[in-house]
């Protein structure tokens, strides 16, 4: 995604894949990007960026082991998921399967964390529109809506390609993130303050 963001060149290029095609000589390009800076420059980006998800990890799961069976336990291995997706290379969307168990405990921790209802709309919404965004931008879903107002088959392609280029499966992953690590953090102060005002 960083690089579909930010390179004009041909790391941009949404329909070349250095893994399945390193000599890709097809007539098909395209970019999304919003910069165009020199591919150290993007590596810089992608390092500070993985080095951000585990600082947030490390900041969410903190040093205390929480119990085995309990909710929070649920949400680390939440967090762990996610951003074993996102510090990944690439990540396809079938590999993002695995995010099952993450939905599970996001929402098991939405309905039991000590969080005031504000706190608990504002997850529960993000969760559910991380699902939509996934599952409402699918090729198939884009192209079939394409199909139906007139768009030919080349275009509803083109067009499914290109939505699916700005990476609704990333930023599904960025969601799921964030709100576990919200959602730990938040129980985390929750229960500090009901620490301080039990003690005498």
């Amino acid at each position: 995604m960083i690089s579909r963001y930010t390179l004009a060149g041909r790391g941009g290029d949404i329909f070349w894949n250095p893994e399945h095609d390193p000599d890709y000589k097809g007539s098909q390009h395209g970019w999304i990007n919003f910069a165009s800076l020199r591919e150290s420059t993007a590596a810089g980006l992608l390092a500070a960026a993985r080095a951000a998800v585990l600082v947030l990890l490390a900041g969410a799961i903190g040093w205390r082991r929480a119990d085995r069976g309990g909710p929070q336990r649920a949400l680390h291995y939440a967090l762990v998921l996610a951003a074993m997706m996102l510090i990944n290379q690439r990540t396809w969307d079938h590999h993002t399967a695995v995010l099952l168990p993450a939905y599970v405990a996001v929402w098991y921790a939405v309905y039991r964390a000590p969080l005031g209802r504000g706190a608990r709309a504002a997850a529960g919404t993000a969760t559910a529109a991380a699902m939509a965004l996934v599952y409402l931008t699918r090729a198939d879903v884009i192209g079939g809506v394409a199909r139906l107002v007139g768009a030919a088959k080349a275009q509803a392609k083109v067009l499914a390609d290109y939505v699916e280029a700005y990476g609704p499966g990333f930023w599904q992953l960025v969601m799921v993130l964030v709100v576990a690590a919200g959602l730990l953090i938040g129980w985390r102060l929750a229960e500090r303050r009901g620490g301080e005002r039990a003690a005498p």
